[in-house]
């Protein structure tokens, strides 16, 4: 087994339909900071922590958005390993000037930040017996 097999980014662990993305932005509870804002919702027990993005032409044109995507990705696939099991996370970028952009460790530690405030969202919101 590579070393490194832990922080691949496969095909599991990514969103790949409208419905599924629909379904996340429609029930999942929103965190956001000054560079993302994403929308969380716990999915099957057991199921990979999953990743969606989107991001509208607004950021700017397909090379810059394209980039951040990467970026985003990147940041996932690193901290994955830390992340609770069971959640789909849809991402949205906030727009960013072109004299402000993204690094790859701002990325990192505000995903890891808010998907820790929505996981304590998440907790909350479960209905106690």
């Amino acid at each position: 087994m590579p070393k490194h097999a832990d922080q691949s980014f496969p095909p599991k662990a990514r969103m790949h339909s409208k419905k599924e993305f629909d379904r996340v932005i429609r029930k999942g509870v929103q965190v956001s900071d000054a560079l993302l804002r994403l929308r969380v919702l716990a999915s099957e027990e057991g199921r990979d922590t999953r990743l969606g993005i989107t991001i509208g032409r607004k950021a700017g044109r397909a090379v810059r958005r394209n980039r951040v995507r990467r970026l985003i990705r990147e940041a996932f696939r690193a901290i994955r390993s830390e992340l609770p099991p069971g959640l789909d996370i849809v991402v949205f970028p906030l727009t960013q000037s072109r004299d402000d952009p993204f690094h790859l460790k701002d990325v990192k530690e505000s995903l890891t930040r808010l998907v820790g405030k929505a996981g304590r969202r998440l907790e909350e919101r479960k209905p106690r017996r």
